[in-house]
């Protein structure tokens, strides 16, 4: 069956292939939205990106604390021109505290955690980070389940410590005895296996070490309460990035 002679030529073409083809104007429609706003069709499937065995990236790009739950227990969180927070408190019993949200280590097999971070200030009472099990909370009066912890304060200056629950223990590593910094540091701690770790900064080698367990959190600031009110040590940290072997 032929078509009508008066829809011959372009009549023909409107009528049996671009309208049935774009259905009625529809898809003309979505292009149209697309020109006038490019990013929706990625703003309604957002897919995340794991590129070289990335496990957990934060750049702290953003105010918004997206990935912790955070605590600013009388004194500051501070966003970072550029990327970072920082976490300061002038004077009182407790510290800001941010804690990871879910688990930022894969559950098995080796990883590297790496962590770019520097003091602003350093005083009595310390600050630090802290790679943990679960669970540490809020104003508490002491460490729960901390495996590893890079800390500062005016009385021992910087140092990585590690803990052994077990045995009741607990070991000092420091970046030159009683040495306090205010440089920016890199801290690592790759886990060759599920109870072995190395522990580095700025590429010098510190400890290899038994853990007990394998961390399922990361913790910043300080979660305890101490009396009397001090001045405390104020940190930033840039990034935090989590290498899956």
């Amino acid at each position: 069956m032929s078509a009508k002679p008066e829809e011959s030529g372009a009549k023909w073409w409107l009528r049996y292939i671009l309208v049935p083809l774009f259905g009625g104007g529809g898809v003309i429609a979505i292009v149209v939205a697309l020109i006038n706003n490019p990013l929706a069709i990625r703003q309604q499937s957002p897919t995340p990106i794991t590129l070289n065995g990335s496990f957990f990236e934060e750049k702290f790009l953003r105010p918004e604390l997206q990935s912790w739950l955070s605590f600013e227990n009388g004194g500051e969180i501070n966003h970072l021109n550029f990327g970072g927070i920082q976490l300061k408190q002038l004077f009182g019993s407790e510290f800001p505290f941010l804690l990871s949200g879910s688990n930022p280590f894969p559950e098995s097999g080796e990883f590297e955690l790496s962590v770019q971070f520097r003091y602003d200030k350093v005083t009595h009472y310390g600050s630090g980070i802290s790679i943990a099990i679960c669970c540490q909370t809020n104003a508490t009066p002491s460490h729960a389940n901390t495996l590893v912890s890079i800390w500062q304060d005016s009385s021992d200056g910087i140092r990585v410590e590690t803990w052994d629950y077990e045995n009741l223990s607990r070991s000092y590593y420091f970046l030159g005895q009683g040495i306090t910094s205010t440089e920016e540091h890199i801290f690592k701690l790759q886990y060759l296996d599920d109870d072995t770790a190395l522990i580095s900064v700025d590429n010098q080698d510190l400890a290899l070490f038994t853990a007990s367990r394998r961390p399922n959190q990361i913790w910043i600031g300080n979660p305890f309460q101490y009396d009397p009110p001090q001045e405390w040590s104020a940190i930033s940290v840039r990034s935090i990035h989590v290498t899956s072997k």
